[in-house]
């Protein structure tokens, strides 16, 4: 997971001191309305990065949210980024801007993954390459990232 510095570490540690993923989910269902299921998974996940943060021996876990249009995917980490902004440093990439070499303008999308980015949110992954994206392409991107030990 790289080094991490103190100011961050500390902020974790208050973070964690203060929350749970009841908690979040908590607070997160004022914000998001219907999605019970997502909310608390995103919650889960959200309690344990930060916990991961502070024991970097705990194994990366990512969060592959599918659903239709509308239904509070994207929504619910953008109440993340504002509600934990200071804890969390989250990016919401579009996917249907991405190339299928996994490029977003000038930058690639591995290299979004830097030390301070916590989460990359990228929605509309099937986008990936344009219309014509395969299935295959999509499980390309998401392994590659998978196997440079990345959360997403």
């Amino acid at each position: 997971m790289g080094q991490v510095n103190m100011e961050r570490l500390i902020l974790s540690q208050c973070f964690l001191n203060d929350n749970t993923p009841a908690t979040i989910e908590e607070k997160l269902s004022e914000y998001v309305i219907g999605q019970k299921e997502l909310v608390r998974a995103v919650a889960d996940f959200v309690y344990y990065h930060v916990m991961r943060r502070m024991h970097p021996e705990l194994p990366v876990r990512n969060l592959l949210v599918a659903g239709g249009s509308g239904t509070g995917k994207t929504e619910v980490f953008r109440w993340v980024s504002k509600l934990y902004g200071e804890v969390l440093c989250i990016k919401i990439v579009d996917g249907s801007r991405l190339s299928k070499d996994g490029w977003s303008g000038s930058y690639k999308i591995v290299d979004m993954l830097s030390e301070d980015l916590d989460i990359l949110v990228i929605d509309d992954i099937q986008f990936i390459g344009g219309k014509d994206s395969t299935v295959e392409e999509f499980f390309h991107t998401f392994n590659a990232l998978i196997n440079a030990n990345k959360q997403i």
